[in-house]
């Protein structure tokens, strides 16, 4: 059984007296069972002045997991968020001795994101903290009602390969998503999949509809970040060679969504075809370029396609001629199959100029564990010149840094989480609501 203790403090010394109440308890049902907290901090005000001695009043918990402040009413100020509250635990975290340790903590975006989180990786005879004056205490109710038996937790996800007879996919649960992004960071997909054909994807997609789960498809991971509390439902890849293949004919140029860029580009050269070369050292394939409607240099992959054949969320299969891409928005809520590009005649010496000029562009990005541009371009401006004018360039989270070269870049190295991206993400778009009055959204799609 899990110990559930939901507790209104909300000032250090109210949550060091509870972890040493806590401590004091006779666990007999596991010894050694892990404490685990999770923490909604209650005003602006109230972070931002007693930021520094909240991670050391959580000594002797196993793990924190930090959800957005609880505003009561107050506008949000620099530095009283909860991505100021995790840098500082985080540096703080890094500085402490081995016998004096704070515990590690993650960000969730949301009460309803920390409890699936916590529902899901809860041990046998653990101790669930909830801490917080706000309405952090739902999650204590959610907890009572699941394990009453009112409230189901992740049974969608566990049937959804029940009776599903897939001839070409790989299926896989928790499955670590690090790996599989250029940021090289994040938690586990509940289920993953590589899915070899189209069939295969109609039967998925009908499956996911008819659970309600989430279902997305990562292409070469160069545009996500994964959050440290895990993705819920199904997270898959076309890796098939349905999904791989490109012809040539004439102008036009159909390509597989699994295809990776720098493939079709170099078949693009190799033909005397050009009007793609804008992507060159975009880390991405034909069917990621597509959702987020990829683009640089004053063009974008929208304004090159004839037609987009696609799976839509019923499991059909349709096509749609000269689709409508706006800026940064693709065909995001379908699975995309393949593209039909329109080129124009060219000279291979002249594509394989121009491909060179641009990747001596993003050469200083060659190597960086990245995902490009983090924020979209605002109407008339540009994100990163908005986060440099904030005066940002260099700030460090973790492992997490925002680059100094580039302020709309934010690159992870060796140590860094999710959490991490996350945070910066969070302090950029509170700096530059606050000093410029924009609203910066995006590029990036957190999962």
């Amino acid at each position: 059984a899990t110990l559930v203790i939901s507790d209104y403090g909300h000032h250090p010394s109210e949550i060091k007296a509870l972890l040493a109440a806590v401590k004091g308890l006779d666990r007999t049902r596991k010894p050694g069972g892990r404490i685990r907290a999770v923490f909604q901090p209650h005003r602006y005000t109230r972070t931002l002045a007693l930021g520094a001695q909240f991670p050391g009043a959580f000594r002797g918990a196993d793990e924190v997991v930090l959800v957005p402040v609880y505003a009561a009413s107050e506008k949000m100020i620099a530095g009283g968020t909860i991505f100021d509250l995790y840098a500082l635990w985080r540096k703080q975290r890094a500085g402490a001795g081995t016998g004096n340790a704070i515990p590690p903590a993650l960000l969730a975006g949301s009460l309803e994101q920390a409890w699936q989180y916590l529902s899901r990786t809860q041990r046998v005879g653990e101790t669930l903290l909830v801490v917080g004056a706000g309405d952090v205490e739902k999650i204590a109710e959610w907890a009572r009602d699941q394990y009453a038996g009112k409230r189901k937790v992740h049974a969608a996800s566990r049937r959804v390969e029940s009776g599903l007879k897939l001839d070409h996919t790989l299926v896989r649960r928790d499955e670590p998503l690090a790996r599989k992004t250029t940021f090289g960071v994040g938690g586990s997909a509940d289920v993953w999949m590589e899915i070899g054909s189209v069939a295969d994807l109609r039967k998925v997609m009908r499956r996911a509809a008819r659970l309600g789960l989430p279902f997305r498809l990562l292409g070469g991971g160069s545009n996500i970040l994964a959050c440290d509390t895990g993705v819920r439902g199904i997270s898959a890849r076309l890796t098939g060679e349905e999904f791989r293949r490109i012809h040539v004919g004439g102008m036009t140029v159909t390509a597989g969504a699994g295809v990776p860029l720098v493939r079709l580009l170099a078949c693009l050269e190799k033909n005397g075809l050009a009007g793609l070369e804008f992507l060159e050292g975009i880390p991405g394939t034909v069917g990621g370029a597509l959702r987020m409607n990829a683009g640089a240099w004053g063009d974008e992959i929208g304004k090159h396609i004839a037609w987009v054949r696609h799976v839509d969320d019923s499991g059909e299969v349709k096509v749609v001629r000269n689709p409508v891409f706006s800026y940064r928005c693709g065909l995001a809520s379908a699975a995309i199959v393949e593209a039909a590009f329109v080129c124009f005649p060219g000279t291979t010496a002249a594509i394989a100029g121009l491909r060179r000029n641009i990747a001596a562009r993003r050469a200083w990005m060659k190597g960086l564990r990245c995902a490009g541009s983090v924020f979209r371009n605002p109407p008339g401006d540009f994100a990163g010149r908005l986060i440099d004018e904030a005066g940002l360039k260099g700030l460090t989270v973790g492992g997490a840094m925002i680059s100094k070269r580039h302020a709309n870049v934010i690159i992870t190295r060796k140590g860094a989480c999710a959490s991490d991206v996350l945070a910066l993400i969070g302090m950029a778009r509170t700096a530059v609501r606050l000093k410029c009055g924009v609203e910066l959204d995006t590029e990036v799609e957190i999962l």
